[in-house]
């Protein structure tokens, strides 16, 4: 099953109905793209609980990534797969976010200095069917400390 997550966004469809894999033939067994999700998901949580057993997933704070172009339809239909896979605490960030916040851990102490003199941050992420601008401002700490950082927009293309 390829691009299920896509056509949880896909507002032209049934995205509860049996429609994947699209264009299949009546001999073809098929689910909805919000089973396929909720089967990926499961299938994370069933391998990090092997892995983890005195830490299943379930009892983890889990935040799932969504493209930042998801209207509120696709973020409910993320969650609601979610719980169907067993993961009844989950908090949804979009993509560009997400990448920003892991650059900024990788900073470390130097994420002042990394900053230092930017009013703006562009993120960009370049899906598989979309790309989407995240712009960042960037309010300096007037001790010179860690700057306080507010998404302005995105932007999905």
């Amino acid at each position: 099953m390829a691009s299920a997550k896509s056509w949880l966004s896909h507002t032209g469809v049934d995205r509860s109905a049996a429609i994947l894999p699209w264009g299949a033939g009546d001999e073809v067994a098929k689910v909805s793209p919000l089973a396929a999700s909720a089967s990926y998901l499961a299938h994370v949580k069933a391998a990090w609980d092997a892995a983890h057993p005195g830490a299943p997933l379930q009892q983890q704070s889990v935040v799932l990534t969504v493209p930042a172009s998801f209207d509120e339809g696709a973020r409910a239909l993320t969650l609601e797969a979610a719980q169907w896979a067993g993961l009844p605490q989950v908090q949804l960030l979009e993509e560009p976010k997400a990448a920003f916040h892991d650059w900024l851990l990788q900073q470390g102490a130097q994420l002042a200095q990394q900053l230092a003199g930017s009013r703006l941050v562009l993120v960009v992420d370049v899906g598989g069917g979309t790309t989407d601008l995240t712009l960042i401002r960037v309010d300096a700490a007037a001790d010179g400390g860690v700057p306080t950082l507010t998404p302005q927009r995105w932007v999905s293309i």
